[in-house]
């Protein structure tokens, strides 16, 4: 494990990944993206309708809405769009509010369903608006018709269950109170949405889809790679938090002797940057993470993060952004499931098709591939690597 923190390398990455954005909005429309043209600089722009380019590659976008009456009236001016760029590693979101309370902090959130009770719902980082009441947050993960968290265990258990829809929570109580955005209420209003559990109302949601077909459920799938693009983020020689994940079992290392993994996150202030690195697994296969309650089973609850495609050395990684620290945490104040705040600090990385390590004998005795839930239709393979390395209480995401 290394840690240090260096300010200048934290926002190199963030360029770089809002440089992705650009290039991968461009690339997917037919273009080329050159930062110092209008063009360029227009790049991460809302775009009002999907957009379409070749081999089929498309952005979406939404907009998202006032989240309540009381909203509308305290705040007349105030909106969101959201922008979704889908790849074949996982989906790459630019989450813009516009007149909202200017210097303020809100927290975005996946949910299951746009308003009370929400449903399972995962937070992602945060947004500060400027003096206009303006900001944006940019996250990489799932974010289409597969994202989906499942427990088959441990604290609470729960079968696969999508999230469709994004929430946008005022981070202070105070600040919807003072602006009278809660009418007849005595004091402010506290809900759990943000980091230390202890944050305002709703401001924005996705309550212009029905619950049952959010917005996440429409982005059209992709097949934009954009491996070029994540291979220009180097963070070698300046790393924020880096550590090893390791063979899920002895059966693993024994089929795959070379098999290991190393992530390194970096943190700013709107949420946190995973490079997932493998080496030495089974050449050109897809795997799957997910960041996990524990490391391994029953696993807890466990959010579907994206896709590592190997090349011909058994190679590969993905770039992940979002919360991966000590706040990383999901919660379920009803709908299908109730559950607690739960924070969620282990990594786990699953074979995707259950035929891989079936026939690489790393399933000593089975008859037939063991098939999990742990990819984008709910048919993986069994776990690859994990942080096992690590106790179940006290993750890796914990020491970010």
């Amino acid at each position: 494990m290394q840690l240090t923190r260096r300010s200048n390398v934290m926002k190199s990455l963030l360029l770089s990944v809002m440089s992705l954005f650009a290039v991968g909005l461009l690339a997917a429309c037919g273009g080329s993206y050159d930062p110092n043209t209008t063009q360029g600089q227009n790049a991460l722009a809302p775009q009002t309708q999907s957009q379409g380019g070749a081999g089929g590659n498309r952005t979406f976008s939404f907009p998202v809405v006032p989240a309540a009456a009381a909203i509308q009236k305290c705040l007349p001016h105030a909106s969101g769009e959201a922008t979704i760029l889908p790849d074949a590693f996982n989906d790459t979101m630019n989450f813009k509010v516009y007149n909202l309370a200017p210097k303020q902090k809100y927290t975005l959130f996946v949910t299951q369903l746009p308003n009370k009770p929400f449903g399972i719902s995962w937070y992602q980082g945060a947004i500060f608006t400027d003096g206009h009441g303006n900001g944006n947050v940019i996250v990489r993960g799932i974010f289409d018709k597969k994202t989906f968290s499942v427990s088959p265990g441990g604290t609470t258990t729960f079968a696969p269950t999508h999230q469709y829809h994004l929430g946008l929570w005022f981070s202070d109580p105070q600040t919807p109170f003072k602006l009278g955005c809660e009418p007849g209420a005595k004091a402010p209003i506290v809900t759990p949405f943000n980091g230390t559990q202890h944050a305002g109302i709703l401001a924005l949601n996705t309550s212009n889809f029905s619950n049952n077909a959010g917005p996440l459920s429409k982005v059209p799938t992709s097949t934009l790679d954009t491996n070029k693009a994540q291979s220009q983020i180097s963070l070698k020689g300046d790393r924020t938090f880096s550590f090893p994940v390791v063979p899920a079992s002895a059966a693993v290392q024994k089929c795959l002797p070379q098999a290991r993994g190393e992530a390194t996150i970096i943190s700013d202030e709107f949420n946190d940057t995973l490079n997932f690195d493998l080496y030495h697994l089974v050449p050109k296969k897809k795997y799957t993470v997910f960041v996990t309650q524990v490391p391994n089973k029953p696993f807890g609850v466990s959010w579907y993060q994206g896709a590592i495609f190997t090349d011909s050395y058994g190679n590969g990684n993905v770039i992940v952004r979002g919360i991966l620290d000590k706040k990383t945490f999901s919660l379920s104040l009803g709908g299908t499931t109730t559950f607690a705040p739960t924070h969620q600090y282990h990594l786990g990385l699953w074979f995707s098709d259950p035929q891989t390590p079936f026939k690489l004998g790393c399933e000593s005795g089975a008859k037939a591939p063991i098939v999990t839930p742990f990819n984008g239709t709910q048919h993986a393979g069994i776990l690859a690597l994990n942080t096992s390395n690590f106790p179940d209480n006290a993750g890796p995401l914990s020491k970010v």
